[in-house]
Parts: structure tokens; sequence; C-alpha cells
């Protein structure tokens, strides 16, 4: 399946745009990479979770939710919205849809710690269903990357590591100035995932 990719403006219509400053083949270097960064995503979401909705019923949201439970276990609500990158409200609300499933693929439980809180798990259906739905969604990410050789993919998650200011103190490169992270909203969790402000 052959998916559109959206059209880079060539660096010289975004050095027009920028004028002859002094700082204008570093300044349209960046936004020729957000532009390829945003591209991407978007590919990633056509080619790679597009597929796990229309062959599996799960969107964006609710694989991250599955992946984050099957990794870490049984979590509190506000543990889990921190791992997903997004709002308690947010995943409260999701959680609610899926509960509400005919087969749900995650519960709910009294906390043995604090019986006033719940904590949230994977139920056998949800686990069963990631077994399924894990080895062609493995098998895409790794022909989505195959254009990259491994050396090259691990030098990009060096990058994006750095650009996304993850471990820059370990590998002794000044910290990134921290900024607002973007989250999915309700809507995008759910039903069109992709990244936005909460609203």
């Amino acid at each position: 399946m052959q998916f559109q990719k959206r059209m880079i403006p060539a660096r010289e219509a975004l050095r027009r745009h920028y004028g002859e400053s002094p700082t204008a083949d570093v300044d349209v270097a960046g936004v020729e990479m957000m532009l390829y960064l945003t591209s991407t995503a978007r590919l990633i979401h056509d080619e790679i979770y597009a597929a796990l909705e229309d062959g599996m019923g799960l969107t964006e949201g609710k694989f991250t939710m599955l992946m984050v439970l099957l990794d870490k276990g049984s979590l509190p609500v506000v543990e889990l919205s921190a791992h997903m990158g997004v709002t308690p409200a947010t995943a409260s609300i999701m959680l609610r849809r899926m509960l509400s499933q005919p087969v749900p693929l995650v519960t709910k439980r009294a906390s043995e710690s604090d019986a006033r809180s719940f904590l949230i798990e994977l139920t056998d259906e949800g686990r069963a269903l990631l077994e399924r739905a894990l080895p062609d969604h493995y098998a895409r990410v790794t022909k989505f990357a195959s254009n990259l050789s491994h050396a090259e993919q691990e030098e990009l998650i060096s990058l994006l590591r750095k650009l996304h200011g993850d471990g820059a103190e370990e590998e002794g490169l000044p910290a990134a100035e921290p900024v607002a992270s973007p989250r999915l909203s309700v809507s995008a969790a759910d039903s069109a995932p992709l990244l936005c402000p909460d609203v």
C-alpha cells in the first residue's frame, strides 16, 4: 500500500522566506528538519498505527496504554497517564470507554496499599490481543526502518534523544531547556491519534 508523502519545500524556497541574514542557512536547516520530522511522524502513523487500527481495532492511544501496562504491570491512573504522555483526565476518559466494551482489554481493581485508589491492568483478552498484534506490528516497524542501516538507526536515535532533551547529562551534553510536552488530546488518544496540545 502506497501512502502520500507530504511535499517538503526546497531549501532555496525556504531561504527566500528567511532572506539573506547571516543566520539564514542555520535557520533554514532547522525549519527543514522540523518539516521532515513532521512528515515522518505522519508516515509512521499512516504505515504503522493505521494498520493496528484496521487489523485489530487499536488506536494509537489504546495501543500505547496496553503496551505500558504490558511493560509496567498494574498502575494507578496518574502513573499510567505519565507513561503514556497524556493528562490523567485524558487517560480516565479512555479507560471509561475501554472498560465499557463488551470484552474489556483492561480492568481496574482496588489497590492493596490504598483502598481509596485503583490500579489498572491488562485483562487476559488484552494480553492475548497484544500477542496476536505484536509480531506483525514489529515486522512493519522493521520494514519502515530498513531504509537505514543499523548504525544509521542508532545514530538517529542518539540525535533524536539529544533533540528531545533525553539523557543529555549522561553524554556530557548541555541539558535542553524544558519545553511544554505535546500530549494526546481526548479525541486524538481514542479516535484520531495525532499529537496535539491539551485543550
